[in-house]
């Protein structure tokens, strides 16, 4: 019997380290900054052509052909709709930015460890394509951030841990079932009541101190 218990509570020690690790790994991945290199067009840092393109129509103020550090800093909304954007490497020189919608791109990750001043974000896709390897978000560090949207994207993770009241839509648009999503949130803080979520949503909400 006391090997069986000790076995039992084996078992359950390592799940806890599981669970701590994963939730730790969700965490550092936006705790530091990005340290910049100074660079006269911060569209050279992207890895898009379309994003590229997108901020030279958008950004460039002057018409000079090229998006200085001081005119991306002025930017307050960054916002496209295309399928084409697979990336968004570069938006990191874009700090100041405080909406945030890419709802039709199929990124490969998303780094916004340099947005802190985020109060929305929205990103997603219509149907029928799903956003399955981004299934991770850690936006606790986003003291501003009070709405986030997700489309069709496979979060298991969903960390908002901020303090605030906060609006949350998960939408579900697709023939498969989304994963099960954790929410994370601070002890104390609650969704806005006009939050939404897809009846496919397997979502549960646990709390940190």
């Amino acid at each position: 019997m006391a090997n069986k218990n000790y076995l039992i509570m084996k078992k359950v020690l390592f799940a806890l380290v599981a669970m701590s690790l994963l939730f730790t790994a969700c965490e550092d991945g936006n705790d530091d900054f990005i340290k910049l290199k100074e660079v006269d067009d911060v569209c050279t840092m992207m890895d898009d052509l379309k994003l590229m393109e997108h901020c030279y129509e958008e950004y460039d103020v002057n018409k000079d052909g090229k998006v200085s550090m001081e005119e991306a800093a002025a930017v307050r909304e960054f916002d496209t709709w295309t399928y084409e954007i697979s990336s968004i490497k570069g938006i990191e020189y874009f700090p100041n930015i405080e909406v945030l919608d890419i709802t039709f791109a199929y990124l490969t990750e998303c780094n916004l460890m340099n947005n802190k001043k985020l109060k929305s974000i929205s990103l997603g896709l219509a149907k029928p394509y799903v956003m399955s390897n981004v299934s991770d978000l850690n936006f606790s560090k986003f003291t501003n951030l009070s709405y986030v949207y997700l489309g069709n994207v496979a979060v298991k993770n969903l960390n908002l841990a901020n303090g605030n009241d906060i609006e949350v839509d998960l939408m579900w648009d697709h023939e498969d079932t989304p994963p099960a999503c954790t929410i994370w949130l601070k002890a104390g803080q609650i969704l806005d009541e006009g939050s939404y979520f897809d009846k496919d949503y397997n979502y549960t909400i646990k709390y940190v101190d």
